[in-house]
């Protein structure tokens, strides 16, 4: 073995690789390997759902430039142990290949846009959910931009930072009842359900923008933000802007809006915080 302690493998291929290579990836690192990539532009994936179960010490997977092929004929399901996130697309490629895999240790999922063309179906999203959601703790829906400097598949058509799964479907009555970490854009449409979500503790808003938090003018952000009720997250603990910074933000009544907020929430008994967790108040 040239790399005894290699733990990371990531690839981009162009063209078909031979057998011998996957023998050989498998032979060599299926027992140490903890994360693996990798994005081939065929029809058909270099390796299938078969293949990763002898990577017995994956960790992290990322399935979300998974080309489909011979996967979606897999009857028995493939058991990573250990395998504690899971990065997809919403392709039906992606999600299909999910389907085939016993994930006994999933907590996170990472779940990024695809074109709509390669969109999985309603049936295939509402199987995945059966299958991993009571395991799922953290869910992120990044926006297509969020996650690779490379597109998968293709990119999206129209509205390009909006991710094709609405947040609410991992909020949804047995969707995902143990889910205490939902992450999502402000181009994501609003949330919008009837039953509260008991479990949910975290609340994280992605893309947030100084001009989108002033109470008195609409935006995006202010409806998420005013979409967060108490009744329907009765253990909701935290709402934070993921990457916003009050402190490095030009604008200068940035800190007296986010205040405005953070009295918002404050009544509700919720934490308002900015991307390095700080609840700003005035002194």
């Amino acid at each position: 073995m040239l790399c005894p302690r290699l733990r990371i493998l990531s690839g981009n291929w162009t063209h078909s690789l031979p057998p011998d290579f996957v023998r050989g990836i498998t032979r060599l690192y299926g027992s140490s390997l903890q994360e693996l990539y990798w994005k081939d532009t065929k029809d058909q994936s270099f390796m299938n759902p078969v293949h990763l179960s002898s990577f017995y010490a994956l960790r992290v997977l990322d399935l979300r430039n998974y080309a489909g092929g011979d996967a979606n004929n897999i009857q028995d399901m493939s058991t990573l142990p250990v395998l504690e996130h899971l990065v997809l697309a919403s392709s039906h490629a992606s999600m299909s290949a999910a389907l085939s895999l016993s994930l006994p240790s999933l907590t996170t999922l990472t779940l990024k846009p695809c074109d709509a063309g390669y969109f999985a179906s309603p049936d295939i999203f509402r199987r995945f959910l059966k299958l991993h959601g009571p395991s799922l703790l953290s869910v992120h829906l990044p926006s297509s931009a969020g996650l690779d400097p490379e597109p998968i598949v293709r990119p999206l058509h129209g509205s390009s930072l909006q991710n094709n799964v609405k947040p609410e479907a991992f909020l949804l009555p047995d969707a995902c009842p143990n889910l205490h970490t939902l992450t999502f854009t402000i181009q994501s449409p609003v949330i919008a359900i009837d039953t509260p979500h008991q479990a949910l503790r975290r609340i994280g808003l992605c893309e947030v923008a100084s001009n989108g938090l002033y109470p008195d003018k609409a935006s995006p952000t202010r409806s998420h933000l005013m979409s967060v009720r108490r009744e329907m997250f009765p253990n909701l603990e935290t709402v934070r802007t993921v990457g916003f910074l009050v402190d490095a933000d030009s604008d200068m009544l940035a800190e007296d809006v986010f205040i405005w907020w953070t009295e918002y929430f404050e009544l509700e008994g919720i934490d308002f915080q900015d991307g390095a967790g700080v609840v700003w108040v005035y002194e």
